[in-house]
């Protein structure tokens, strides 16, 4: 029997988390807040499980200001986590372990470091494609809204059309809460 190289290589060798940039289907397996190593600020790390193409079940590392003294990195930590609440489906993010067991798309670049080796980085989140979703859910952590069935204009009786119902998402106290969208007709 042979043996792919990539089964034999050590977990625990160094650059063995790197994978090749792309996009992957990921489950959030792991996230905390952590105290940064000037212990001026916080982070939330986040540990990725890939769900998809030749690396199923390998981790991807990321972290995220959460707090920071440097008003621009906490900016984009700040949007880095909505992109990742927005990506998993979560309305609002009030705690790490909602996080947790969200499915999602990243796209992994590779920084270069001669210092300490080439390493997988996190750029982008966003929702999973939907033709990869399970019927009947949307895969991010809450149901989707159920269709709604009205009649159609056809002359055919007992013709019914589905239409699916609209979702408008507002800012309420910086967090997103879905509001019922104002019929054009009111």
């Amino acid at each position: 029997m042979k043996f792919n190289e990539q089964f034999l290589q050590d977990p625990d060798a160094e650059g063995s988390s790197v994978v090749p940039a792309g996009e992957y289907d990921v489950t959030i397996s792991g996230a905390e807040i952590k105290a940064t190593k000037s212990g001026l600020g916080n982070y939330v790390a986040l540990t990725l499980d890939i769900t998809s193409k030749d690396f199923v079940g390998r981790k991807i590392f990321d972290t995220i200001n959460y707090k920071n003294p440097s008003e621009v990195a906490q900016d984009i930590g700040r949007r880095r986590l909505i992109d990742v609440r927005n990506a998993v489906g979560l309305k609002s993010l009030t705690d790490t372990n909602q996080l947790i067991g969200g499915k999602m798309t990243v796209k992994v670049v590779i920084k270069k470091s001669d210092e300490y080796g080439d390493k997988s980085e996190v750029k982008s989140y966003k929702a999973l494609d939907s033709s990869k979703m399970p019927i009947g859910g949307s895969g991010f952590g809450r149901p989707t809204k159920p269709a709604v069935v009205v009649e159609s204009g056809s002359k055919m009786p007992g013709a019914k059309a589905t239409v699916a119902e609209p979702v408008a998402e507002v800012m309420v106290n910086n967090s997103v809460a879905d509001a019922p969208p104002k019929a054009p007709w009111k």
